[in-house]
């Protein structure tokens, strides 16, 4: 069974991208290769309802909330989280 998170790379991959990846040159392979990730994220793992998540949890229960509530892998859920974390302590240092 395809996981949420691939079917938003795959269709990250129709949504960015003009031509084939495998006619490209190693650099711009890896550039649609993050572009394509990093729009799996955000559409499996939208931020702001994320936060939600994150602020309804205690501590470390925020990535098993994420994994279920998104149906998303245990790795992904944890690396997304840990992601929103570290934009808010950047942005909080901002300030």
């Amino acid at each position: 069974m395809i996981q949420r998170k691939e079917y938003f790379h795959e269709l990250g991959h129709i949504k960015t991208q003009d031509g084939r990846q495998d006619k490209s040159l190693p650099i711009q392979a890896d550039y649609l290769e993050n572009t394509a990730e990093r729009f799996a994220y955000n559409a499996s793992m939208p931020r702001h309802l994320v936060e939600k998540v994150i602020k309804k949890s205690s501590g470390r229960n925020a990535v098993s909330m994420v994994t279920n509530k998104f149906i998303v892998p245990y790795g992904d859920a944890e690396k997304r989280v840990q992601q929103i974390r570290r934009d808010k302590q950047y942005m909080w240092g901002m300030r």
